[in-house]
């Protein structure tokens, strides 16, 4: 079976309400401004462990989000983040002290704070800080999307576009030309594959850790090398009555990670939502991505709630995906069904909990990105396609 029945629910037959969706979307970002302390922040979630200053677990990730949302429209300004943004630098320095690795990547490290900064306030410093964390990731053998080159080069690229910096050109070259050398053709998989260290030596497929990720930091980059992509999303997937899903690694797996998942940071979700290969006639693709998507809607929402990585927020973004490519409502009717159960798991969540939960990729503030692009029928994931 390409799904475990069991990591997902029935979907609630809630109409598609925008009101509703807006409320929601307005709540969050108010609760979020109420609950927050200048020098704590925001408080971390029992499913979170610890607090965070990061871009995919923290502060910065929910400073982003609020703003993202206050430039589009969906909320108004409240407060200036600024001076939070700059102190965040140093302190999440000390934060990571045991965990070198991380210090210069995306999802947890100066990169990620860098793109916030630069948005925030548009000086130069910031460029400079993300130039020094993407020079000094160019080493990382993480081979992954959250803190290794991949995630340093799909930053890089992002300022570069936004700012036209030569320099920023330069490294995010530097970084292409870094992640596709690390890519190797696989005989016994007859296709060409990122290997990652994780405890093991293993070769991930999925958007957060693995090829699907990785293909996305070198599309951001100019670098698309399309056809080695579909290639190995072709050889790579598990195909059954009409659906497509892929496993979390090929070869042998991480000790307890070989069950098939479906979900944003591994499976069907995260390929599909990622997949910005210009449309090609007579392409595989476009079929396996359409089964994926058909895989995504048949297993239904995730039992781990409404946030972005692990939870049903994350995988309505492949319908979204896929109703940009084929220009299907089905599609998005889908997307919106998926937001309006994720919104209803929120409601279940604050509840249960009796508090929100303050990061981007794991909870509220990432919801609420999802509903407003529900709103206005785009598939920006936040911090992966929007900026």
């Amino acid at each position: 079976m390409l799904f475990e029945p069991e990591r997902h629910e029935p979907l609630r037959a809630l109409a598609w309400d925008e009101t509703r969706a807006r409320e929601t979307i307005a709540r969050i970002v108010a609760e979020s401004e109420r609950v927050f302390e200048p020098e704590t922040h925001w408080p971390a979630h029992p499913l979170d462990g610890r607090p965070s200053l990061s871009l995919c677990m923290g502060a910065a990730g929910v400073i982003w989000a609020i703003d993202h949302l206050a430039e589009q429209g969906a909320v108004q300004r409240m407060r200036a983040w600024t001076p939070i943004v700059e102190s965040l630098v140093e302190r999440n320095r000390v934060a990571l002290e045991s965990y070198p690795g991380a210090r210069s990547g995306f999802a947890f490290g100066e990169a990620g704070l860098a793109l916030v900064g630069h948005r925030l306030t548009r000086r130069d410093v910031w460029l400079d800080r993300m130039l020094a964390a993407a020079r000094a990731n160019l080493a990382n053998d993480s081979s992954e999307l959250f803190v290794g080159t991949p995630g340093t080069l799909l930053a890089a690229a992002a300022l570069r576009d936004d700012t036209g910096d030569p320099r920023l050109h330069d490294v995010a070259s530097a970084g292409a030309e870094r992640v596709f050398a690390q890519l190797r053709f696989e005989p016994e998989h007859g296709c060409a594959l990122w290997t990652q260290t994780y405890g093991a030596r293993v070769q991930m497929l999925g958007a957060v850790h693995g090829f699907a990720g990785n293909a996305c930091a070198l599309l951001r980059a100019g670098r698309a090398h399309a056809l080695e992509i579909e290639r190995t999303l072709g050889a790579t997937a598990l195909l059954e009555d009409g659906l497509a899903n892929w496993p979390q690694s090929v070869g042998p797996p991480r000790p307890g990670r070989s069950a098939p998942l479906v979900q944003l940071c591994h499976g069907a979700p995260g390929v599909v939502a990622l997949a910005r290969l210009a449309p090609r006639s007579g392409s595989r693709l476009e079929e396996l991505l359409q089964m994926g998507g058909e895989l995504s809607w048949r297993a239904g929402p995730l039992v781990k709630g409404s946030n972005l990585c692990h939870g049903t927020a994350g995988n309505g973004y492949a319908f979204l995906s896929l109703y940009r490519r084929t220009g299907e409502r089905a599609w998005l009717e889908r997307a919106r069904a998926f937001a309006m159960h994720a919104l209803a798991q929120w409601e279940a969540e604050l509840e249960r909990y009796g508090r929100g939960r303050y990061s981007l990729w794991t909870g509220d503030p990432g919801l609420a990105c999802f509903l407003w692009d529900c709103v206005r029928e785009r598939d920006d994931f936040p911090t992966l396609h929007a900026f």
